[in-house]
């Protein structure tokens, strides 16, 4: 049997960072494969791959409208840096809620199986 694993994506509301912002939202990839995660150690000493990777998280939406390219970050990095750490820090936070939310719906054996 093969099984699909769709892309799964929530949204980043950027009227988190400043109400101005009302209506932006950016869609993140909350579950990454293995492989995506493993280029982000790398790419930290890279500020072009690390767009780049932060890109790919915020390109995986069907609405194409709310995809970043890796250029479009840098100028949002140049523009506002805060605005950049906020969508950085927001990203993995929603992943983290991701996987933390798997966790509490796993099952665990019982003890007298």
């Amino acid at each position: 049997m093969k099984i699909d694993i769709p892309h799964v994506v929530r949204d980043l509301s950027l009227s988190e960072y400043a109400p101005e912002m009302n209506g932006a939202v950016l869609k993140v990839w909350v579950n990454p494969t293995r492989d995506c995660m493993a280029r982000f150690d790398p790419a930290l000493s890279d500020d072009a791959k690390l767009s780049a990777w932060y890109s790919e998280l915020l390109s995986q939406s069907a609405d194409t409208e709310t995809h970043l390219s890796a250029d479009e970050l840098l100028q949002v990095y140049e523009a506002d840096p805060a605005l950049w750490s906020f969508i950085a820090a927001r990203a993995w936070q929603l992943i983290g809620e991701h996987r933390a939310a798997l966790e509490k719906k796993q099952v665990t054996p019982s003890a007298t199986a």
